[in-house]
């Protein structure tokens, strides 16, 4: 379902522009909830997007499992992997990209951690949705302010950081990615933690190399 029209106020979307061929038109609808709206940022492993869930009226981000080198798009919504090992290990990324989300889903509650609200398969592929920070992320925060700010002004966002790793480590899962560009500072001044992406792959039985995702210099 493809909406057209003038700027959402609630998502984004701009009938006048629009998403790469790759990404998920915007407008499409998932699971008869979410309404995509524009892109904010696509990895190796994912696309997210701002979406309204349709429910509840709020916005909320939605992740999308699309490997670009184990799978591609086949139709404006359809993700189909690639044959052979790329195929196996799309089948077993999407996996657990389900449980990145379960994961998270166990912290509901925490003021720290992004809250996920659904996990879902849909297109050949997994989804979910999760709590859309309206603000920058620390790594935007930085450059802003020439690359280096004092420490007090480091503490006041790093505690945060520390405290929900405390509540993550309590259950024996490790972040494995806690980098400036996964930590957001919303315009209320609530420090989020997010993208729970390497911790899935301690959290399967096939053994996979982390040296495609863990981030130079962290």
């Amino acid at each position: 379902n493809i909406m057209t029209g003038p700027v959402c106020q609630h998502c984004g979307y701009d009938g006048r522009a629009k998403n790469a061929p790759h990404q998920l038109p915007a407008g499409t609808v998932l699971r008869d909830q979410y309404l995509v709206g524009r892109v904010l940022g696509q990895g190796g492993f994912g696309i997210t997007y701002t979406a309204k869930d349709h429910q509840t009226g709020q916005v909320v981000a939605v992740k999308e499992f699309f490997p670009d080198s184990m799978a591609m798009r086949s139709s404006m919504t359809e993700v189909t992997p690639f044959q052979g090992e790329r195929g196996e290990n799309f089948a077993y990324g999407r996996e657990t990209f389900l449980q990145e989300a379960q994961t998270m889903a166990e912290f509901i509650g925490n003021p720290n951690i992004v809250r996920v609200y659904s996990y879902f398969e849909e297109n050949g592929t997994a989804y979910f949705a999760m709590e859309y920070v309206d603000g920058e992320s620390y790594l935007a925060y930085l450059k802003a302010r020439g690359g280096k700010i004092p420490v007090a002004e480091a503490l006041k966002i790093l505690y945060p950081v520390m405290d929900a790793l405390s509540a993550v480590h309590e259950k024996n899962i490790i972040h494995r990615d806690v980098t400036p560009d996964n930590i957001y500072i919303s315009k209320n001044g609530t420090v989020k933690l997010l993208d729970f992406g390497a911790a899935r792959y301690s959290l399967g039985n096939a053994s996979r190399s982390l040296d495609v995702i863990l981030k130079h210099g962290f």
